[in-house]
């Protein structure tokens, strides 16, 4: 049985990668000033590669799409409080 219990972590590990390395970037999606994010319509861009595209170039829409992803503004600010930022 306790090999069995093991088993759900690998299977949920293994979810939750592939979650954080799909996403899907909608011409809707595109904001003022995307020039990484606009390149990639057709293939998509992970999780990391929206981070470094919001972070090293600035990119409108990887900020919104990671802003998105983690549950949006409410999201963001709960966890500021919780770190005792705001």
């Amino acid at each position: 049985m306790f090999i069995f219990l093991n088993t759900f972590k690998y299977v949920s590990a293994h979810e939750t990668i592939t979650l954080i390395n799909a996403s899907i970037i909608l011409k809707n999606d595109l904001v003022e000033y995307s020039p990484v994010t606009e390149k990639h319509l057709t293939d998509g861009m992970t999780v990391r590669e929206l981070c470094s595209a919001a972070i090293t170039m600035s990119d409108n829409t990887a900020a919104n799409l990671l802003l998105t992803t983690i549950g949006g503004p409410k999201e963001l600010t709960a966890f500021l409080h919780n770190m005792g930022i705001m």
